[in-house]
């Protein structure tokens, strides 16, 4: 592990007065918050290199920054004799350089050299047009080549183009958070020039705060489109491993996702009455802003499953529209179905059995059950005809689409000569055959395409895109149903 520098470098001031080669950064005085003061630099670079005791450096910048310059100080810093001729090529390239020229610089090796023994210099462009701008994102992200397991990343942004710093910290601030190698950005680094002249030092502020807010707005993402708060607790100070990091709030949070994630609707209902309770709480600035509006974004979902005027059919069918919603479509497959059989049980007044035995006559209801000697359904079937006479629906979509998928089995049917895959078919096909079937039976029929997924069968009768919409069909019919 190693601690390694990646900072920008611009072009600096130019005196116009002076030969056309005089290019120089102001020198400045640079203090840390820690008091550590370190004089007489043109670079902040050098400042904290000494300061961090930093292993390995990494430069960015375009063709035209002052490359010269720094061969020049870390020259001096070792106490090493500049080349001279070597230092006026670079002068001169560098100076003549602008937004068209190539990504090349004399002798890039011996720049690097006079760094450190592990130093690379990393040229880009200008960062005027999308094209350059890509080009950029493609070099920054190349850098993880130069970055060891566990290395630690100061970055600083003091120098270079405005807006080129802030865009590629960004970049660096990805492959913090995606890199395999577990690097970690430390510290990102200002140094104050501007305000030099009135302190008389320049003050390198910390800018970590900007971690901190990414780290934010990605929990806060993951929590709102995914039910996953586990990144939000943690920057609450929440850890159930460690017994010194138990934030309420973020226990809460938690919790509320552990249900989620198993997509268990009387753990939601509590939890969320639980997270609608931290909702006013008091959080740091950060938290104060995000943490309120994400919750009241889920509670306006959930709070409703603690209302007893609805049924639990509605109940389930809610957490489906919301798994489907957020792209969770195998837990909204899974609420369908029960949502669906939920009805059932409650149109028919099935309350003597226990619960195992009324799922399972609901299925017999819907004719998905081959046990029908053990019930006498014709009651049943009869109210949920009634019932399903006092709707209004159009259940047109759904049988348009198995037929098509039928016509896809058939096809398969007569074409495979995989007998195994011809059985699956077999079975498969009248599952999902819409004749002859009431809308609460279509419902059922995903079921089938539930199935081959739990299951991890090939689906060669449709694709992911199809299931996806059978997905959300079922839904709608539900809807109307229920």
């Amino acid at each position: 592990m190693s601690k390694v520098l990646i900072s920008f470098l611009g072009t600096g001031a130019q005196n116009k007065d002076k030969a056309k080669n005089d290019r120089t950064y102001q020198k400045a005085n640079y203090k840390f918050e820690n008091g550590d003061l370190i004089e007489n630099t043109s670079f902040v670079a050098d400042a904290l290199v000494k300061h961090y005791k930093i292993e390995k450096v990494i430069l960015v910048g375009t063709v035209k920054s002052m490359w010269e310059r720094v061969y020049e100080v870390f020259c001096d810093n070792k106490g090493i004799e500049p080349d001279l001729e070597y230092y006026s090529s670079l002068a001169n390239c560098c100076d003549n350089a602008n937004n068209e020229s190539e990504l090349v610089i004399p002798n890039k090796k011996k720049l690097e050299a006079a760094i450190g023994t592990d130093a690379h210099i990393e040229l880009i462009r200008y960062g005027l047009n999308k094209y350059e701008l890509d080009e950029n994102a493609k070099i920054i992200l190349g850098l993880e080549k130069y970055i060891e397991q566990n290395d630690e990343l100061i970055v600083d942004i003091t120098h270079s183009f405005r807006s080129l710093p802030l865009y590629l910290m960004n970049l660096l601030i990805y492959l913090n958070n995606v890199s395999q190698k577990h690097i970690s950005i430390t510290h990102i680094t200002y140094g104050m020039l501007d305000i030099s002249r009135d302190l008389g030092y320049t003050p390198v502020v910390e800018l970590n705060n900007i971690l901190e807010i990414n780290q934010w707005i990605t929990g806060a993402y993951a929590f709102k489109e995914f039910g996953k708060g586990y990144q939000i607790a943690k920057l609450l100070g929440y850890d159930e491993n460690d017994s010194s990091k138990k934030n309420p709030e973020g226990k809460v949070i938690k919790e509320f996702s552990d249900v989620m994630g198993m997509d268990f609707l009387y753990g939601i209902k509590k939890q969320a009455n639980s997270l609608s309770g931290i909702k006013n709480k008091e959080y740091g600035p950060i938290a104060q802003i995000l943490i309120p509006q994400v919750i009241d974004d889920i509670c306006k979902k959930f709070n409703i499953l603690d209302n007893d005027k609805y049924c639990d059919s509605k109940k389930q069918l809610i957490v489906a529209k919301w798994h489907f919603e957020h792209m969770n479509y195998s837990s909204a497959i899974i609420d369908i179905l029960e949502s669906l059989i939920s009805k059932i049980i409650e149109i028919c007044d099935i309350n003597e059995k226990r619960d195992n035995d009324n799922s399972e006559l609901a299925k017999v209801i819907l004719g998905k059950s081959d046990k029908k000697n053990k019930y006498d359904v014709e009651q049943y079937q009869f109210k949920v005809d009634e019932y399903l006479s006092t709707k209004k629906y159009s259940d047109k979509d759904i049988v348009d689409f198995l037929n098509k998928i039928l016509e896809t089995i058939d096809k398969n049917l007569r074409s495979s000569k995989d007998q195994n895959l011809k059985n699956e078919l077999h079975r498969i096909k009248p599952q999902i055959d819409p004749n002859k079937k009431n809308a609460f039976s279509l419902v059922y029929s995903i079921n089938a395409f539930r199935n081959a997924i739990a299951h991890q069968q090939e689906i060669s009768f449709c694709s992911i895109n199809d299931i996806i919409k059978m997905t959300k069909l079922c839904i709608d019919l539900l809807g109307c149903l229920i």
